[in-house]
């Protein structure tokens, strides 16, 4: 039967038409196959990249959150330094108004004497603190 085909005046136009066919075949998977390679490269290129902008984002946030550290010490610092002069001048204040209060109190004992006969001998009494 193979032998009948082989002989036949068929053959040479199966044959060709069989060749193109197997030709078209291989050339419709050669091109899927670069198709895919591309496909994949193109991927791979894009892993790349995200894997790049990931390593940066991470960098990025390392940095960001030791300079946010940083600033919150900073912050807290301030806030220590700010409570303490504020107590500070608090304590200032009070010593201030009982220097001024004394001083009344002195101005008032002044103010209440009567002008003795001895000028210079009140003065020197007033001097005395008597």
């Amino acid at each position: 039967m193979i032998a009948a085909i082989l002989a036949s005046r068929l053959f040479g136009p199966v044959a060709s038409v069989a060749a193109v066919l197997a030709l078209a075949l291989s050339v419709g998977q050669c091109s899927r196959a670069l198709k895919a390679e591309r496909a994949l490269a193109k991927a791979e290129a894009t892993a790349e990249r995200a894997m790049t902008s990931l390593t940066t984002c991470k960098a990025n946030t390392t940095a960001l959150e030791a300079s946010l550290e940083r600033q919150n010490r900073a912050v807290a610092a301030i806030e220590s330094e700010s409570k303490a002069r504020v107590a500070q001048s608090a304590k200032a204040a009070r010593d201030a108004r009982a220097v001024a209060e004394s001083a009344r109190r002195s101005a008032d004992r002044v103010l209440a004497m009567r002008a003795p006969e001895d000028v210079c001998a009140g003065a020197l009494d007033v001097l005395r603190g008597g």
